[in-house]
């Protein structure tokens, strides 16, 4: 009887963590596809390709810690070809082409 009542959460508990990290890896899965559509690229590519996110509240301020984050980009970049970089910011004053232009201009 004891090892019914110790048996029976532990069940519990791994039956959830799997249904769970199902549901976990289905929403990655389709929210991976609608990145890459709304990036241009296609299903196919999604399979191959790796998502890589970073956060920099103000990519576009022209700070040093804006060419730590192209820098390490462009390394990435060089080194991964199969990685797409994507950067989240806070920055709403200026366009996606508009950042890249400031940046291509600091950077290069």
């Amino acid at each position: 009887m004891l090892a019914l009542v110790v048996f029976l959460p532990c069940l519990a508990i791994w039956l959830s963590f799997t249904v769970y990290s199902f549901l976990l890896r289905y929403t990655n899965t389709k929210r991976k596809q609608l990145a890459f559509e709304e990036l241009g690229l296609s299903a196919e590519a999604s399979r191959s390709t790796r998502l890589i996110g970073f956060f920099h509240p103000y990519c576009n301020a022209g700070g040093g810690g804006e060419r730590v984050l192209w820098t390490a980009i462009a390394a990435l970049q060089r080194t991964e070809p199969d990685v797409v970089s994507v950067v989240y910011s806070g920055d709403t004053d200026a366009s996606k082409s508009e950042i890249i232009k400031k940046v291509s201009v600091r950077i290069d």
